[in-house]
């Protein structure tokens, strides 16, 4: 019936962190920010990754758990040499030709074949690669090594 707010979600806990799944109604969200300490922060990037509808913690309890989550088909020793932000923008970032070249020369993990590197070519394409820096500050403070990289000889 109309008007009935019938709860189908379940909770998790993960690393310290809460995990949502599924419909909640929005007078439940104030009941579920209680379990969390003071502090804490809602990740909806980490919670698409987990394919959850939120996903609460204190920013070092998200920061372990994104690192233990393995984003799409990254293998966990590949990813055990990556940075939350890493690991997180391949399962949630905006990605392109071009940011996906840069993200493979620095990192040295392959999400882009090597014959189909390229640089960006439009507004669009030069966005990702602007916002990969941004979610990335390791890959932000070596862009100079794709500048090398690609210069002619």
């Amino acid at each position: 019936m109309p008007g009935d707010n019938v709860a189908t979600y379940r909770i998790e806990r993960r690393l310290n962190c809460v995990l949502v799944f599924g419909q909640v109604p929005l007078n439940d969200c104030v009941v579920l920010a209680k379990l969390c300490p003071e502090g804490a922060h809602l990740d909806l990037a980490l919670a698409k990754q987990l394919h959850a509808t939120l996903v609460m913690g204190m920013p070092e309890d998200l920061a372990i758990l994104a690192k233990r989550v393995v984003a799409g088909p990254v293998p966990e020793k590949i990813a055990a040499k990556l940075s939350p932000q890493a690991i997180q923008w391949l399962a949630t970032g905006a990605r392109g030709i071009s940011s996906e070249t840069i993200f493979t020369l620095i990192t040295g993990v392959s999400c882009i074949k090597e014959e189909d590197m390229d640089i960006p070519y439009d507004a669009y394409d030069f966005v990702r690669c602007r916002l990969l820096l941004e979610a990335c500050p390791e890959i932000q403070a070596r862009f100079a090594e794709v500048m090398l990289t690609s210069s002619p000889a």
